[in-house]
């Protein structure tokens, strides 16, 4: 009789002669004492080694019984390994024809799209072309690059992007720093709602283009490319600084209006691995996070007003995998209503595949699964309002969930239908027909109705407008939605009828900005967006038609769980603005606040994203319905986040965050990125930045063409995890560059680890799975970075405005397994590169932005010093020839042979092999103290 549902369920992989992995076994088991079932994924390749085909558990076994039966994806390769065909049962095929040089030309997809790129002679894109089914051939993007001259050489201009029109409008770089990062952009949105064909001619082009200059924001970067200054469109100043480890400690805002900083931030700590303990916001809320000293999980989070009011104190239970099993809120007391014991207590379980199959909290007697919003309660009153529920799920073989029940104050089953051969769904109840999947999903698979609301969709398979209310005279109540090149929103207009009149709502963003404006009552609202450590402020500065309720110029701090869901809101004097709970697929399942004007204006909710009108939450890549728990449309990075392309967070809401709508990770591992190495790889990394920014513009996948340039660039091999121990840079390096790929994907991860202590950490746990999944991400506004280090850039290679700049790093967060508790994932592999020989800038002639030292000797005298310590003299009995050992690492380091790694500001340490009948590196480093004359040896740890 098993005792847990993981018991007798490992992850079984096999493969072929050629090393492929053919078949991927999972054991699902929901209920202790239930019968265990075998779910098999299936993949063939070709034989050059292509992933072929790739079926999930649910159709391999449709296929076992009907051969006819379609894969989940149908890859065709060229004789040069490029992709030409690809069908999806989820988001439909998709045909592409490439130049010589490897470059996109021709795309066609399932519903009759077609796009074609145009180059200028140096390979740049200047042109795209669209033509949609039944619609005439448009130019939606073009591109317009600064010949080299004097002018432009002094705004370090040459070569660079600086025009693209899009169909947002049309943006503009008009100065880069040293680096070649943009220091200076404008925006010019469109005056007309219709997708534009751009003409050739640039005042033809202008004309298009609403009459204002546009907005202008500037950015201020130090030498190293740590964002200094932030000024907005309105002329809003944010200030960043930092300590001397490149850490935030400080944030400020200034407004236009005023010449007076805001303090937003300041007082943060870190523990040793990065991890941001503590810090006090500008209305004097702090904020604490306790990490566990075994495994560096998340434990606690404290918010408080003073030092013994807390407004949050979330406490985290974890099962031995690692998966939060409960949440408690001890700022709030237990109540008693309705025979009911009320805690502030969430509580889950989850299947042998760590999908939700139980949760428990509070809700209000309002509350349901659906887009709108319950009725908002008073922080005034009771909070015994809010009852106990209990939420079961059940789900299919290819993780479509099937059910959810409720019970609670109003007790309901949403049931979903499933196409028999693909993961498209819809809602439906037992004694209805099944629904029209082929109406009700276009050949991509983008749903088109919602509910009661129809969508619309652009060439790209990106939302453009949802009919919130439909009229029979036509004129519905619209949202729409416009993009720029990179796939990123940029204004959203929404249009309501009043008997013979038609209001206008709406958003531009900015970076850092929100202007909203609304025509029903004349407002005209600026947000001032600034991310301050855990907290993001919102301030809202009404130009016109401000509420009288609220103060002008108000600061709004959000405090956010684990999750980065906004639970909290807090105004400038630490009072409460709104408090708020989330079912674990992100409906809102109560929320209060002091005052429904007040609440009005909070946009941002679950995961941190924004809600939309229609209950959507927009993610970056795609939307989200959270009554549906699921996407509305497939991924755009394919199987980058598995075979299912609709499953959100693997079903595992409570212990997965997709940050941008494309691939999820474990809540925690997104922080995992520390300081962005320098020394080591950085060919690879300027490489990488080049041909992600030329995919982007391009509308390639970028992870895809990543790979293949960089393992025929520097022949990287991605199948086996190297060793990382040479030196580099004068036999000095002070991180580690590790790619990883996902083989069914061909999709790879950077990673860098810039301590000797953080590479053992690493290696000691890489096989976990989760622990290295991440993806390129072209922006990430969500994080305040540790460092956010800027690369140079070949001038001769194109970049589209917007795309990443640089690989920017957060505190770290690591998650392993507890203890030596037996941890089943799916495990992948895991690979690092090898230094790579590259005709980029040379590390030697970036020896400024390195900050590597030139190596000195270590004294005699600080030798004889050490062994006299205390440290020395208690490890010496422990080892035999521990002198010898401490000596001949002493002499790498003269000779420039060894792995020194800078630890700190002036700590480094150093190899001790063989130590102790140690094999390679081994455990135990020799710690360096950095001195005015050299090094000197200050003690001996056991990184592991």
């Amino acid at each position: 009789m098993p005792t847990s549902v993981h018991t007798h369920t490992p992850s079984l992989k096999v493969t072929d002669c050629r090393g492929l992995t053919v078949r991927n076994v999972n054991f699902h088991r929901a209920i202790i004492g239930e019968q265990v079932e075998a779910r098999i994924e299936s993949q063939t390749f070709d034989v050059a080694g292509h992933l072929a085909t790739r079926r999930d558990p649910r159709l391999f076994t449709a296929f076992q019984g009907d051969p006819s039966a379609p894969a989940n994806i149908t890859n065709v390769f060229s004789l040069s390994s490029a992709l030409l065909f690809q069908s999806s049962v989820d988001a439909g095929w998709k045909a592409r024809l490439s130049g010589s040089a490897g470059n996109d030309l021709d795309t066609w997809d399932a519903r009759g799209t077609y796009r074609r790129l145009e180059y200028d002679s140096l390979l740049r894109p200047s042109a795209a072309y669209e033509q949609m089914a039944d619609r005439q051939v448009r130019a939606c993007e073009r591109l317009s690059y600064i010949a080299p001259s004097e002018a432009a050489s002094a705004l370090n201009l040459c070569g660079v992007l600086h025009r693209c029109d899009d169909g947002a409008g049309s943006h503009f770089i008009d100065a880069c720093n040293i680096l070649g990062v943009p220091k200076q952009q404008r925006r010019r949105f469109l005056k007309s709602l219709e997708l534009p064909d751009w003409p050739d001619d640039t005042e033809q082009r202008d004309a298009l283009l609403g009459p204002d200059e546009g907005s202008k924001n500037t950015d201020s970067m130090g030498p190293t490319g740590d964002l200094l200054a932030q000024t907005d469109a309105s002329g809003n100043r944010r200030s960043f600084a930092y300590d001397t480890a490149g850490l935030l400690s400080r944030v400020e805002l200034t407004l236009a209006s005023t010449s007076t900083p805001r303090v937003l931030l300041h007082s943060l700590s870190y523990d040793a691995f990065g991890n941001l303990e503590s810090q006090t916001a500008g209305n004097n809320v702090t904020s604490h996070a306790r990490f566990s000293m075994i495994d560096c999980r998340l434990q606690e989070l404290i918010t408080c007003r003073s030092a013994t009011t807390p407004l949050q104190h979330l406490v985290y239970g974890y099962d031995p995998a690692g998966n939060i099993v409960n949440v408690l809120d001890q700022a709030q007391p237990a109540r008693h209503f309705k025979n009911q014991q009320i805690q502030a207590l969430n509580s889950y379980e989850h299947d042998s595949l760590y999908q939700l199959v139980k949760a428990t909290g509070r809700e209000s007697s309002t509350a349901a699964i659906q887009p709108g919003l319950p009725t908002p309660i008073s922080l005034l009153t009771d909070t015994s309002q809010l009852l106990n529920y209990t939420q079961h799920y059940r789900y299919d073989e290819a993780g479509n969930m099937l059910e959810l029940r409720h019970e609670g104050q109003q007790a309901y089953t949403r049931r979903m239908w499933i196409s028999p051969f693909s993961n498209r769904a819809l809602a439906w109840e037992d004694d209805s027909a099944p629904p029209d999947a082929d109406n009700l999903f276009d050949a991509c698979g983008n749903l088109q109705k919602l509910t009661q609301q129809s969508l619309q969709w652009d060439g790209l398979n990106q939302l453009t407008q949802m009919d919130v209310l439909t009229r029979n005279d036509g004129n519905n109540d619209s949202e729409s939605y416009f993009y720029d090149s990179d796939g990123q929103r940029l204004r959203k207009i929404a249009m309501s009828s009043a008997k013979s009149i038609v209001h206008t709502r709406e958003v531009r963003y900015l970076p850092g900005l929100e202007i909203r404006m609304d025509t029903a009552n004349g407002e005209h609202l600026e947000v001032i967006t600034v991310q301050a450590g855990r907290n993001l402020v919102r301030c809202m500065h009404w130009v016109c038609g401000k509420p009288e309720q609220i103060l002008n110029d108000q600061l709004r701090y959000s405090v956010d769980d684990h999750l980065g869901s906004c639970t909290l809101e807090l105004d400038n004097e630490a009072r409460l603005i709104s408090y708020e709970g989330y079912y674990p697929f992100g409906v809102t399942a109560w929320w209060a606040t002091r005052s429904v004007v007040e609440a009005s204006y909070k946009t941002v909710r679950y995961s941190g994203k924004e809600r939309d009108g229609g209950g959507l939450y927009y993610y970056g890549l795609r939307y989200y319905a959270p009554w549906l728990a699921r996407w509305i449309n497939p991924d755009p990075l394919g199987m980058a986040d598995g075979s299912n392309l609709y499953q959100m967070v693997n079903n595992n809401p409570v212990n997965r965050v997709d940050v941008q709508g494309g691939h999820s990770m474990e809540f925690g591992v997104y922080d995992i990125f520390l300081f962005l190495g320098i020394a080591m790889g950085i060919g690879v990394l300027i490489y990488a930045l080049h041909e992600i920014q030329r995919a982007y513009s391009l509308r390639q996948d970028p992870r895809l063409d990543l790979y293949r340039k960089l393992k025929l660039k520097y022949d990287i091999q991605l199948d086996e995890f190297l060793s990382l121990d040479e030196f580099v840079v004068n036999h000095y390096k002070n991180s580690q560059l590790v790619l990883h790929e996902d083989e069914a994907t061909q999709q790879p991860s950077v990673f860098v680890l810039s301590s000797a202590k953080q590479l053992s950490f690493f290696n000691q746990h890489k096989s976990l799975h989760g622990f290295l999944t991440s993806q390129f991400a072209r922006n990430t506004p969500h994080f305040d970075f540790k460092r956010a280090t800027l690369l140079p850039q070949s001038h001769a290679s194109p970049r589209a405005p917007g795309t990443l700049t640089a690989f920017r790093t957060n505190e770290s967060l690591w998650a392993p397994s507890t203890g030596s508790s037996p941890v089943k994932r799916n495990k992948k592999h895991r690979a690092s590169a090898a230094p790579a020989k590259s005709d980029e800038p040379s590390v030697q002639n970036m020896s400024a932005l390195a900050g590597k030292i030139p190596l000195q000797r270590v004294s005699e005298e600080d030798v004889e010093a050490y062994f006299n310590t205390s440290d020395f003299l208690k490890q010496e009995p422990k080892y035999e020839g521990l002198r010898g050992a401490v000596r001949a690492a002493i002499e790498n380091v003269e000779r420039g042979r060894g792995n020194l790694h800078k630890v700190t500001k002036n700590t480094y340490s150093v190899d001790l092999p063989g130590l102790g009948g140690q094999t390679g590196r081994g455990a135990w480093r020799l710690l360096l103290k950095r001195k005015e004359n050299g090094f000197a040896p200050h003690s001996i740890v056991d990184t592991h």
